[in-house]
């Protein structure tokens, strides 16, 4: 892995670490919105049309479910 790559993905994990007690001290539904809501805003600031952007977004979000997934089967 690139330097670059390292430095971006620890960049990423911090600021998760920084939002996460933001999100899990909220409703669920109340966190989802706020987190589309700030999707929109960061795609509205993209030289990318919006189409683009929500394929994009929707191939990252299957990437980044599979981090904490597991075999069928086991708990």
């Amino acid at each position: 892995m690139n330097e670059e790559l390292k430095a971006h993905n620890a960049a990423v994990e911090k600021m998760f670490q920084q939002i996460k007690p933001i999100i899990e001290g909220n409703d669920s539904n109340v966190a989802l919105d706020t987190l589309l809501i700030t999707l929109a805003a960061c795609g509205g600031q993209l030289d990318m049309p919006p189409e683009i952007f929500k394929a994009f977004v929707i191939v990252q979000l299957d990437r980044m479910m599979l981090v904490n997934a597991k075999p069928e089967g086991t708990a």
